[in-house]
Parts: structure tokens; C-alpha cells; sequence
């Protein structure tokens, strides 16, 4: 949490201030101080003097393209730093401690001890927990999931993916483009195999349908960004692209409920079901924060009314909630990670946890009967999340579901997860790079040709010139 706190402080105020960040995490003067000195340190934060910091521009950039695949609206330590970094940091005599007591503070040695997973296996749902939204009767539902038989059925899955590039040509035309695609796959199971005969593919833009007609759909394929958000830095654009991509993303979602709800009553949606964490001021971000905000109550309210159970499937989830609330209530002291890697210690294949409802937070429209839980499968650990007015029925009806669905990556580059999520992720990315190459090859055609005209035009120009030169001097 403090990172994000350090990127909300320097937002607002240009700087960041040590006070100031003391307060903001409840944490003494002292002990920000040190945290302050290991991120300098590391390179992620510069002093410019009187107890004030800055982000390192270079991280702050790292951390963006490290969640472009994976959109996300909370970061940590590890966003900042690539794996390069880390092996030099690793071999540097002068951060050997420093390392150390960041490991130390993550207290990693108990995160995977047996103690702890036992003692949160003992852990009953309390009133206090209940009080703080955990719900259910235990904290830890093991072999909650078994993998089930699944036969002449239809499940929906769904992938956003963007790409920022930026493009020169020759000195002077300099611009910055935005890609989006989204992919959809209904997936048909015949005797656990996923039928691909008659399982149906769906993306968004459709490029092909733009030859001798108009475009069908509302959504840009792409925005330059220095023409359509003109008042943006990169950091704006950023966070532009995110809520961009998904508009386009529930657009999917929306089209898949409307049109195939005779088919489906789950559809598998990567990544979080709505964007949350985000302070933004900017009256062209609000504007598009407002956008993914009525687009998403919309389709959620399209869901239900077609009986589809819309599911958020994320990887790499960085909430550490379940540790704040278990700190709070049961005064565990289990370290300053996230609770995946919480999860990742504790479940065992077929383990899955409680109910865990999300609070209003900051930045973030409210949203009624919010529920996540944490789901192992094999090697890798999934959270899960939905809304629901009868979570703890849903979340029984769909464990054997996405444990069942779920399967190892099958090709590098593609997310662990359910199987048409993953066929949705990879329609998505095959869709990106075939608008990334078809923009900047009609991009490139363009300016080639206006150059020709604008050359044709001077050469013209000069021609004429010369002629009444000419009458001038007979």
C-alpha cells in the first residue's frame, strides 16, 4: 500500500513529503524515514532535499508496462523493478542489508511455514470477522473443489489487451497511439474436451468489417493520443488507455450476454470486474472513468436480468485485504505481502477460501454484493470475484466449475486459468498485433502520400512561380 500511497502523494502535491506519507500509513517518522533511504537506495525514488522525494521517472515507467497485460489500479515493490535490477541489487555489497530487511518485513520464512497454514486452518468466522465482510464458516475451505464432468455445456470467457506505441517519422511527425482489442470465446464441452468445432470465436474491432461498409460497432479500433486526449502527460495516458480498453471490454461482455444468454449462465471476465484505485482529476479522465462506470452497470445489469453470472478470473492480484483484516482481528503478523502470496503458501490443490466482501474504496464508484475468494488449482492460485445477492450459494455452484476449466498455460506469454479465458486472451493478442500492423502500415501509406502531395504541390507552386517570372522579364 505504500507505493501506492508514495504515487497518490507525488500526484497531488509534486513531491513527496516524508511527513506527510508517516501520517497517510499511520507508520512513525523513524520508521518511514528508513523506508524512504531503501527506495532511494534501490533507485526508485530521488531526494531533492528538505525531507521531500520524488518517483524515479524510469521506474514509475517500468511499473506501467508491467501491468499492461494484467491491468491493475494498485502496485507494488516489485512493479518498480525488473529482473536485471534485482540481480544487481542482489550483488550489491551496500544493499546486502537493506534486501535483507525487505524480506524480513515480508517475513517470508513464516508465509510458508506449516504454522501459519495451521493456524489458519483452525481460524472459525467470528462476528468480528463477519463484521470486517468475511463470510462463511471457515477461513480456509479445504478440498472445497474437485474436478467434475463437463458435458454438452457452454461457458463464456472474455480478455481485454492494449499496446501504446509510439511512432516518429522522419523529424517531425511525432504521435502517440493507443491499441485495443478484446476477445470473446464461447467454449462447448463435449466429455471434458473443449469442442473448438463448435465453439465460437468473437473479437472486437473486427477489422474485416470495415471493407465496402461502415463500421458496425460504437469503439475506435485505436486513439492517437496527442489529438484525442491533447491535455494528457504520459501518465494520464496511461491510465486513458486503461479505462479505454475497458469500455471495449464490457462492450464484449454486453454483446456476449445479449446475444448468447441460450447458451451460457457464466461468463469468465480476465481481470478484475471493475477498475478500482484510481485518483484522477483530469475532466477528460473523469469523463472516461464516468464512461467505464455506467458501461459496467449496465452489463451487470444485463447479466442479471439474462441469469449470467459474470466471473472476474486475476493472476496477480496485489490486494492485501484478508491480511489487513486478519492483523486486525486475530493480531496475526504476517508480513508486508499481498494476499495471494498469502494464499500461495497456505491452500493446497482443491483448497479455496472463504467470502471475502469488497468495501468502498476510494476512487471507486459503490458497488453493492461484491464478493471475492482464492481458488489453487494444481500449482497456481486464482482469485475469483462476482457480485451476488446469494454469494455463498453461487460461490458452492461455480468451485467445481472453475477449478474444472482451469488449466496451466498452454502456450508462453497466455495466463494459468480457465480454458476459454485463455482461448479469449489469445484471440485478443492475435487481434492486437493484426491492428498494430495494419494501422502502421496505413499510417506510414498516409504520410508517404501526403509528402508526394505536398511535394507535388511545392514543385507546382514553383512552376508557376517561374512562369510569371518569366512574362516578367519578355
Amino acid at each position: 500500500m505504500l507505493i501506492n500511497f508514495l504515487i497518490e502523494l507525488e500526484t497531488k502535491e509534486g513531491v513527496i513529503s516524508t511527513r506527510e506519507l508517516a501520517e497517510k500509513a499511520s507508520l512513525t517518522d523513524r520508521a518511514m524515514r528508513d523506508y524512504m533511504d531503501i527506495l532511494t537506495s534501490m533507485n526508485i525514488l530521488e531526494y531533492v532535499g528538505a525531507g521531500k522525494y520524488r518517483l524515479n521517472k524510469n521506474a514509475l515507467q517500468q511499473a506501467y508496462l508491467t501491468s499492461l497485460m494484467e491491468p491493475r489500479l494498485q502496485y507494488t515493490l516489485e512493479d518498480f523493478m525488473d529482473a536485471q535490477q534485482l540481480v544487481k541489487i542482489s550483488k550489491a555489497v551496500p544493499l546486502e542489508k537493506k534486501v535483507k530487511s525487505i524480506i524480513e518485513r515480508m517475513n517470508l520464512e513464516y508465509l510458508i511455514s506449516d504454522k501459519l497454514r495451521n493456524t489458519l486452518r483452525e481460524i472459525i468466522i467470528d462476528d468480528d470477522l463477519r463484521m470486517e465482510g468475511l463470510i462463511g464458516d471457515k477461513l480456509i475451505l479445504e478440498k472445497a473443489a474437485k474436478d467434475i464432468n463437463l458435458h454438452e455445456v457452454w461457458f463464456g470467457g472474455s480478455s481485454g489487451a492494449y499496446n501504446i506505441k509510439n511512432y516518429r517519422y522522419l523529424s517531425w511527425a511525432v504521435f502517440t497511439i493507443v491499441y485495443l482489442s478484446a476477445g470473446g470465446y464461447l467454449g462447448y464441452y463435449q466429455y471434458n474436451t473443449l469442442n473448438q468445432e463448435k465453439s465460437r470465436l468473437l473479437q472486437k474491432p473486427d477489422l474485416e468489417a470495415y471493407r465496402g461498409k461502415d463500421p458496425f460497432f460504437p469503439e475506435d479500433p485505436f486513439y492517437e493520443m496527442s489529438t484525442d486526449f491533447p491535455e494528457l502527460l504520459i501518465a494520464g495516458r496511461n491510465i486513458a488507455a486503461r479505462y479505454l480498453i475497458e469500455l471495449m471490454h464490457y462492450s464484449l461482455d454486453h454483446e456476449i450476454i445479449s446475444n448468447h444468454s441460450d447458451k451460457i449462465n457464466l461468463l469468465i471476465h480476465q481481470g478484475t470486474i471493475l477498475p478500482h484505485g484510481f485518483i484522477v482529476q483530469s475532466r477528460a479522465l473523469l469523463e472516461l472513468r464516468d464512461r467505464v462506470n455506467k458501461t459496467f452497470l449496465r452489463t451487470m445489469k444485463e447479466a442479471q436480468g439474462k441469469g449470467i453470472l459474470v466471473v472476474g478470473v486475476s493472476v496477480n492480484p496485489h490486494d492485501n485485504r484478508l491480511i489487513r483484516i486478519l492483523g486486525k482481528v486475530k493480531k496475526l503478523k504476517i508480513g508486508e505481502t499481498s494476499d495471494l502470496n498469502l494464499m500461495v503458501g497456505v491452500l493446497r490443490d482443491g483448497d479455496a477460501t472463504c467470502l471475502i466482501r469488497r468495501p468502498t474504496e476510494r476512487g471507486r464508484i459503490p458497488v453493492d454484493n461484491w464478493y471475492e475468494f482464492y481458488l489453487r488449482k494444481g500449482d497456481f492460485v486464482m482469485k475469483f470475484e462476482f457480485l451476488s445477492d446469494n454469494p455463498l450459494d453461487d460461490q458452492k455452484r461455480i468451485l467445481d466449475i472453475l477449478y474444472s476449466l482451469s488449466v496451466p498455460p498452454p502456450v508462453p506469454g497466455i495466463i494459468p486459468g480457465p480454458g476459454v479465458v485463455q482461448a479469449a486472451e489469445q484471440i485478443a493478442l492475435r487481434n492486437l498485433e493484426y491492428l498494430n500492423r495494419t494501422v502502421t502500415m496505413t499510417l506510414k501509406a498516409g504520410l508517404q502520400e501526403f509528402l508526394a502531395q505536398k511535394q507535388i504541390k511545392s514543385d507546382m507552386d514553383m512552376a508557376k512561380k517561374l512562369r510569371r517570372d518569366d512574362n516578367k522579364n519578355e
